[in-house]
């Protein structure tokens, strides 16, 4: 099924002057607006912890086109209308790709996805009850060749069938066993009381979905973090994860099919005896945001975690064991965290983004904005440098920073 594509007129990308920071830090002294038009999700919730915004865009690069990027976005002039820009880094000028209704029900996540196995790439979009594969085959031609839809039975005292809200999805490469791997959650009411998690996992290879395993276990908590961990060390690719109030730690292969409950998935508080600590630190603090940084400090791999209310926690994933705990004294809610070259870390709050020193955990800039922000994202557009920016703001503009 072929995607309607409707062009739009070329037009210069807006040129702005940045607006304020503190220190004299020499990144980020200008900001180009990509979009006006886009749409986030807005009033949803992470357990007590109100979280009012959240993205629903991707940005991304073709193997075919290497001096252009696209950002993929719910557009704000019709719910569900997915809308693809492109932008050309060398006469700095955009062109609207494609459009794309969607049964009017509004997107929740985007995410581009390569296979370097078969040399394909896709788009992935979720909706409030589907998940959509989209296969680029051009600048201009997407086709959704597959969607996911689970039916079950939900409710509290009036208990339907019907299809279940999915809570969030990843897509990703296994590099030590060359497979693809796509792991989709839904989240929903079982009861007057209760709620249930379902996971399904799914081999992805050559466009075609191969299910591993599903299973469902009862929380109160619906979660977001989701990170990736590739041990380059043992060469295994690990999946870290909110169950319940327990951080899982489990490896993606195929033993996944072994996997019966959620019990079966490791906790991180058991891989190793310097974080048995654990189990007293996450009960009480409920992490939203991390990243990894990897060769960190003597060619060891470092996981930092962080909540809203700017708690951290820093662990030695090589080592297994907590190297540090703090509060960083952000004034504002934090809604993002980012690894940025070597010895940074970037952490977005509603009205700044602020640049983490990792080795004396000391903020050394913070960039204040006249916009309240949803999230921040670094994205590598050229091999050589790793500095620009993406950050998506409630007046619905996505902008670029470098």
């Amino acid at each position: 099924m072929e995607l309607n594509i409707i062009k739009s007129e070329e037009k210069n990308l807006e040129t702005e002057k940045f607006l304020s920071f503190k220190n004299n830090n020499p990144n980020f002294k200008n900001q180009r607006t990509l979009t006006d038009n886009y749409s986030f999700l807005s009033n949803s919730s992470y357990s007590s912890i109100n979280i009012d915004y959240e993205s629903t865009y991707e940005i991304y690069k073709l193997n075919s086109n290497k001096n252009e990027f696209y950002i993929a976005f719910q557009s704000s002039d019709i719910e569900g209308l997915l809308k693809i820009n492109k932008y050309n880094f060398l006469n700095k000028k955009s062109e609207e790709i494609l459009t794309m209704e969607n049964e009017k029900n509004y997107i929740k996540k985007i995410k581009y996805f390569y296979d370097p196995v078969f040399e394909q790439e896709y788009l992935f979009i979720c909706f409030k009850q589907t998940l959509k594969i989209i296969l680029i085959k051009n600048q201009k031609e997407y086709e959704i060749i597959d969607k996911i839809e689970k039916i079950g039975k939900f409710g509290g005292f009036h208990v339907i069938k019907a299809l279940l809200p999915i809570n969030n999805f990843e897509i990703f490469h296994n590099k030590f066993n060359q497979k693809n791997y796509l792991i989709v959650s839904f989240f929903y009411q079982s009861g007057c009381t209760s709620k249930k998690k379902d996971i399904n996992f799914f081999e992805f290879t050559n466009g075609k979905l191969i299910l591993i395993n599903s299973f469902s276990f009862n929380t109160l908590l619906e979660t977001k973090l989701n990170l990736l961990y590739e041990d380059n060390i043992n060469k295994k690719l690990y999946l870290l994860i909110y169950m319940k109030t327990i951080l899982k730690y489990f490896e993606i292969n195929d033993d996944l099919y072994k996997c019966n409950s959620d019990e079966q998935l490791s906790n991180l508080y058991d891989a190793g005896e310097g974080l048995k600590k654990l189990n007293e630190v996450f009960p009480r603090i409920f992490y939203d945001f991390g990243c990894i940084k990897y060769n960190n400090k003597n060619n060891d791999d470092y996981l930092y975690l962080c909540d809203t209310k700017s708690n951290l926690i820093v662990i030695n994933l090589t080592k297994k064991e907590i190297i540090k705990e703090l509060n960083l004294n952000i004034n504002f809610k934090i809604n993002s965290a980012i690894s940025f070259k070597s010895k940074f870390i970037i952490f977005g709050t509603s009205k700044s983004f602020l640049i983490m020193e990792v080795d004396t955990y000391k903020i050394i800039s913070q960039y204040m904005l006249n916009n309240d922000l949803i999230s921040i994202k670094r994205y590598n557009f050229d091999e050589n440098i790793s500095n620009y920016l993406l950050i998506d703001f409630i007046d619905k503009t996505i902008k670029l920073f470098y």
